[in-house]
């Protein structure tokens, strides 16, 4: 398996998989979006820069290779490769030690940008059981 960073060029490819998944949080020509591949894309997370504060979005990974260690070989070379000094995610609650691997920590919706606290709330109105979790500085 190789995970790496991909080229815009390789996005539509990135972006068949995420609607596979069912992601539809969409992919941005500035996002920095990393990949795992086996001789296909299995696996995609980005970061993208909102209201000039770094998020981490969409971890998807294909339905058949879920719970088999591809998400947290994306972590790992996250940690290892991207800086993501006071990055924030979204991530459902049962994920927290999952994105915790990587030194993201849980936070009070008060703690995080506005934009974000009002996407947590969505989030949280429509069903999702999601907290905001934050790079540890």
């Amino acid at each position: 398996m190789i995970i790496r960073i991909i080229e815009k060029t390789e996005y539509p490819k990135a972006r068949k998989l995420c609607e596979a998944c069912s992601y539809n949080g969409g992919l941005q020509d500035d996002d920095l979006v990393v990949m795992a591949e086996d001789d296909e894309f299995i696996g995609a997370v980005k970061i993208c820069t909102e209201h000039g504060e770094k998020v981490l979005r969409g971890m998807q990974i294909d339905c058949a290779r879920r719970r088999k260690g591809t998400g947290t070989l994306v972590l790992k070379f996250l940690r290892e490769n991207i800086d993501r000094k006071d990055c924030y995610c979204i991530p459902y609650k049962h994920l927290k030690a999952f994105y915790g691997q990587i030194g993201f920590e849980e936070i009070s919706p008060a703690g995080a940008s506005c934009f974000l606290a009002e996407r947590l709330t969505k989030y949280s109105a429509n069903g999702l059981d999601v907290m905001v979790m934050k790079e540890k500085t």
